[in-house]
């Protein structure tokens, strides 16, 4: 049954539900509203440059560390690192206390720290790093560098082929596929891939301490030094396991896979 109701000395007809006329009529203005809204946000992304033509026009301009392509952030000489990584990877050896932490790399360090760290290297403030008294942010820090590469440091076009050969049998086999894909690698990312793992190995000796074992780094730096085109990215859960499987491996047969930089060290 519908009932006459008084409001403020005003007529209203109530329904059942306890809607009224005078609510359609706010649900209908509140509508019309964010239709005006929708339409605004259209317009406004419609008009909006493309990140191309704001690079162009020095509107925008790329970090000077962070979010590169590895070889504009490497040295001209050999060993081709970024001296980001070789300072803070310095930092983090520097004493048994820092590479025994618990968790080392896996734990995550405060984001906002870590995000200082970014803009003071970006500003070229190297003493940031020694300053850090967070050894998680600091390895935080170093994480996001390869994170947010303009490509991984493992490239795309090697993707497909790195994840097949971790399924080769016998071993013999797989270690000489995984030796050609590291030759094949650009000489930035073949320093630089080398110089970390040697560094996580470094972290693994003192595994009992820090619990880190080369199956706890790999699944830290799986998805960190490597992933899909973005065409591909559509299996992420298969492609996480195998991304960890690809640098287990590394780890694992380090000494066997880059055997070839180990001669030229022994004829040097």
């Amino acid at each position: 049954m519908l009932t006459c109701g008084c409001v403020n000395g005003i007529s209203r007809l109530d329904s059942p539900g306890g809607s009224s006329n005078e609510d359609l009529s706010d649900s209908t203005e509140v509508s019309i509203q964010r239709s005006h809204v929708r339409s605004r946000l259209r317009k406004f992304f419609a008009k909006r440059p493309a990140m191309d033509v704001l690079i162009k026009k020095g509107i925008y301009k790329d970090e000077p560390v962070f979010g590169r392509k590895l070889e504009e952030v490497c040295p001209a000489s050999s060993p081709r690192v970024p001296d980001f990584v070789k300072a803070c990877v310095r930092e983090i050896e520097s004493s048994k206390d820092n590479m025994c932490t618990d968790g080392l790399y896996r734990a995550s360090g405060n984001l906002s720290q870590v995000q200082k760290i970014r803009l003071e290297i970006d500003q070229n403030n190297q003493s940031v790093i020694e300053n850090n008294t967070d050894i998680h942010v600091l390895t935080g820090s170093l994480k996001l560098f390869f994170r947010e590469l303009k490509e991984p440091l493992i490239p795309c076009n090697l993707f497909d082929r790195i994840l097949a050969a971790c399924s080769i049998k016998p071993r013999e086999a797989r270690i000489k596929e995984f030796q050609g894909i590291i030759q094949a690698l650009p000489p930035c990312n073949h320093d630089t891939l080398k110089f970390l793992l040697e560094h996580l190995l470094k972290v693994t000796e003192h595994s009992e301490r820090n619990r880190m074992h080369t199956a706890n780094l790999a699944i830290v730096f799986g998805p960190t030094l490597l992933w899909a085109p973005a065409e591909q990215q559509h299996n992420i859960a298969i492609d996480y396991i195998q991304q960890n499987n690809v640098v287990d491996i590394l780890l694992n047969d380090f000494k066997d896979i880059f055997v070839e930089d180990n001669k030229g060290k022994k004829k040097a």
